[in-house]
């Protein structure tokens, strides 16, 4: 008698491979989805410098970013255009996407944008987006000037 189909031992190896290539291609997605929230936070991160810069510049007064934690940072609004001796009217904290932290590479932890062109005393300040249980996976984000330019790398 002769019947078509296949054999469990063909099966076996049919399934063996397809087991294989999809080990192989869960840990390539899995860096991949880890990079791309990072580059999320980085963007998020960046968008936000640029909001404070620019209330600065709308409201007269003072902002102030600030990393307050690994995966957190607060954005204050002073009642003056002095960050230092101001009172601050409000202070609003952000978080950073699920599995990503924030911490200051260099510069300064406190940027202050003042009134009337969002300007900012800091220099060169650097702060480093990672995934949070591999630091290889990171984005930089940069305050290049005194006009609050940012670049995300």
């Amino acid at each position: 008698m002769n019947r078509a189909g296949f054999t469990l031992l063909e099966m076996l190896v049919v399934l063996a491979i397809i087991a294989i290539l999809a080990g192989l291609g869960f840990s390539g997605y899995l860096r991949w989805r880890a990079a791309n929230t990072v580059l999320q936070g980085a963007q998020e991160f960046a968008t936000q410098i640029n909001r404070t810069r620019l209330s600065a510049k709308k409201t007269g007064t003072c902002w102030q970013l600030k990393v307050s934690a690994d995966t957190q940072y607060q954005v204050k609004k002073f009642t003056e255009n002095n960050c230092a001796s101001g009172t601050a009217e409000s202070t609003t904290s952000f978080s950073m996407p699920a599995g990503t932290k924030i911490a200051r590479g260099t510069g300064t932890n406190d940027i202050s944008f003042y009134s009337p062109h969002g300007t900012t005393d800091v220099g060169q300040t650097r702060y480093d987006v990672t995934w949070a249980s591999n630091s290889t996976i990171k984005r930089e984000v940069y305050i290049t000037s005194v006009l609050g330019r940012v670049i995300v790398k």
